[in-house]
């Protein structure tokens, strides 16, 4: 009896020290080169286990210096671990470290030095170090003066710990790097430290909703002074020292319904508002946007692209352009003859240093295309103008000090008869104008344009109408419901179903999907405008929909073909924003022809139901005359972002267009 009852307080007590041990929070390790066993052993990172990877410390540190030939600089010093848990987090191993490099001797450039990098794999108990061969790490021009470092460390795979270490010497030190605490994965630990020297004025904000620990201090700090031949002084001074840390942040993970999740990422931004040296007055170094639109002005490569000539000047001559009515129609002509010369790569840009090149090999960045646009546009007397973006996946334009680095890309813009702005863009072509990518629908965009009277503040979010119009007529018989629709799209609708209909090669591939995707046997199908940039897409179609039906009773869809089955906003609590492509418009009007020997039995209520002020609404109304039942089905969405305190009110109107939708008519066998 003693030794059993031995064995199982033994067990007991086993079964607590494993739970103990499970849940003690990993030990911060920020000692590079030197990983642990605990760290080393580690297999699944208990707060979020299905995670490939974990960054396990993520430090750096900045620091002013100043030198004879580039004046003030900043020093960066980074170092991050990495636990990789999963086959798929072996990507992690893959480092990209952009930099700005001008090529000139000095002003604003960057360079990245002392990179070192390893992994660390157990062998037989032991930790094997596999250290990255400097041969192994490569320069790539990305565009311009935009440059990235690249290595991938080597022989990492699962269960490995890889760590890389660099430093970077700017030259900007009026745009200092923001601070990431987190990323695609979970950080254990996080830390970033910059000292400030009170010559200079900073702003300094964070973003995110994840807790850091951040401590401001005023102390003093000795700056490093290289002058001539090489000798070094120290400058003495008083500084801020900015010290931030978070732990145990979660991963940032992808967002069905948000265009850059790294938007809402706990970061640490800098903004220079300003400097005062010694025995000098202060300077404001805020940019505004007309210091921007100077830079625009400057930029070799902008303005090699901008004053190029028609490189297709003898057929164009002959394509008879100036024999279309409208400018508009003009506008989507040359586009669409431009599409056909260079098909777009997928890359937006503001520039080109190859613009040539491209053109020749017939294939380019947005930018190129829109090049040539605007060099056959201003030939054929058409005025127009860039109008530069940032992409909503890249995140939200600063209105206030921005710089050059803010913006991706551009757009055209040019003005019809009546002087009303519209805008083309050389990656989306065929729909017409207005029809912009919808990663380029941006509240915010600025033309570029010297001579421009007006506000240069331009919005892009609201181009065009899209809306869906559908009218079905319906007849019942028995368990088979024979239909005949007409739908009308306009706008972005329009514009996606031209698309996915060029994407397929065999039209009768199609309509399959269509029939598939809808759950309908498609007897009879039509398009008007699909080929064309026309202002609609009309659908005319005749189909079958197989119903659930008993010897006296049909169960009929309210919407005939359900629009929304499910809930796309199951949790009851968010905490980031919602964000939809652009404002629509869906409605659908139904006539069903009750068979005369039946009754209906069962009909949904009819409902209205929106938000305070009518960014989303929703409504379904029906009547029965004689044998005839209508039905209304409406969904609008009047705005694009929805804050996360709106959240409860957006999830309750999609619950309620969700239940709808699910609803049955029944109808019932006369006696």
């Amino acid at each position: 009896m003693t030794h059993k009852r031995y064995k199982t307080v033994l067990a007991f007590a086993s079964a607590i020290l494993c739970t103990a041990i499970t849940a003690q929070a990993l030990e911060i390790n920020t000692k590079f080169g030197k990983p642990t066993m605990e760290e080393m052993e580690m297999t699944i990172y208990e707060p979020d286990k299905d995670a490939s990877a974990v960054v396990l410390c993520h430090t750096g540190d900045a620091r002013f210096r100043y030198n004879d030939n580039s004046g003030f600089t900043i020093d960066y010093e980074f170092v991050t671990r990495i636990k990789i848990l999963k086959d798929d987090g072996i990507d992690y191993a893959d480092v990209t470290i952009p930099y700005y490099d001008t090529g000139l001797s000095a002003g604003v450039n960057e360079e990245v030095r002392s990179i070192k990098a390893a992994s660390y794999n157990l062998e037989n108990g032991k930790i094997k170090k596999t250290e990255l061969d400097k041969k192994m790490i490569f320069r790539e021009n990305v565009y311009d003066d935009y440059w990235t470092v690249k290595f991938s460390i080597p022989a990492a795979k699962k269960g490995s710990v890889i760590e890389y270490r660099y430093a970077i010497y700017s030259e900007r030190i009026a745009y200092p790097r923001t601070w990431y605490f987190q990323g695609g994965i979970p950080t254990l630990f996080s830390r970033y430290e910059f000292l400030i020297p009170e010559y200079f004025i900073f702003n300094i904000a964070t973003k995110g909703y994840e807790h850091l620990d951040i401590k401001r201090e005023s102390t003093s700090m000795s700056i490093p002074v290289t002058i001539s031949r090489g000798r070094t002084e120290h400058l003495s001074c008083q500084a801020t020292n900015i010290e931030a840390e978070g732990r145990n942040l979660p991963a940032i993970k992808d967002d069905k319904y948000i265009f850059n999740v790294g938007e809402y990422t706990s970061q640490l931004t800098f903004e220079m508002s300003g400097y005062a040296m010694p025995g000098q007055a202060y300077k404001n170094f805020a940019n505004t946007w007309d210091d921007v639109d100077n830079m625009f002005f400057n930029s070799r490569s902008f303005n090699k692209g901008m004053d190029i000539d028609n490189p297709y000047r003898e057929e164009t001559a002959a394509a008879g352009f100036d024999k279309l009515a409208s400018t508009s129609e003009k506008v989507e002509a040359i586009a669409e003859f431009v599409a056909k010369k260079i098909k777009w790569d997928g890359r937006y840009r503001l520039a080109s240093d190859d613009v040539a090149d491209e053109i020749k090999k017939g294939s380019g960045s947005n930018a190129v295309i829109n090049f040539v646009i605007m060099s056959i546009m201003r030939e054929n007397g058409i005025d127009c103008f860039p109008v530069v973006l940032k992409l909503r996946s890249s995140g939200m334009l600063p209105l206030v000090q921005p710089t050059f680095d803010d913006l991706d890309t551009f757009v055209i813009g040019f003005a019809d008869e009546q002087g009303k702005l519209h805008y083309i863009d050389g990656s989306r072509t065929g729909s017409g104008v207005d029809i912009l990518p919808v990663n380029m629908l941006v509240d915010k965009a600025r033309i570029i344009d010297k001579d421009h009277k007006g506000d240069k503040w331009v919005s892009l979010s609201r181009l065009c109408a899209n809306t869906s119009r559908t009218n079905i007529i319906v007849t019942v018989d028995g368990s088979v419901l024979h239909c005949r629709e007409r739908q009308t799209l306009t706008g972005q609708f329009a514009a996606e179903l031209r698309e996915a209909y060029k994407a397929v090669s065999d039209s009768a591939k199609f309509v399959t999907d269509l029939s598939a995707s809808q759950n309908i046997i498609l007897k009879k199908i039509s398009f008007n405008g699909i080929d064309s940039a026309a202002p609609s897409v009309v659908v005319d179609s005749q189909y079958d929909v197989d119903v659930e039906a008993t010897d006296s009773l049909v169960y009929i869809c309210s919407t005939i073909t359900p629009d929304l089955q499910e809930n796309p906003f199951v949790e009851e609590k968010r905490e980031l924003p919602v964000e939809f492509n652009y404002p629509t418009e869906r409605v659908t009007m139904i006539t069903m022809l009750v068979p005369e020997n039946y009754v209906v039995e069962e009909v949904p209520a009819p409902i209205m139901a929106k938000t305070a002020n009518g960014e989303a609404e929703f409504s379904f109304n029906q009547n029965l005359t004689a044998n005839n039942l209508t039905m209304a089905y409406k969904r609008k969405l009047n705005a694009t972002l929805f804050s996360f305190d709106m959240y409860p009110m957006l999830r309750e109107i999609f619950m309620r267009m969700t239940d709808k939708n699910n609803e049955m008519i029944v109808l019932k066998k006369k006696p």
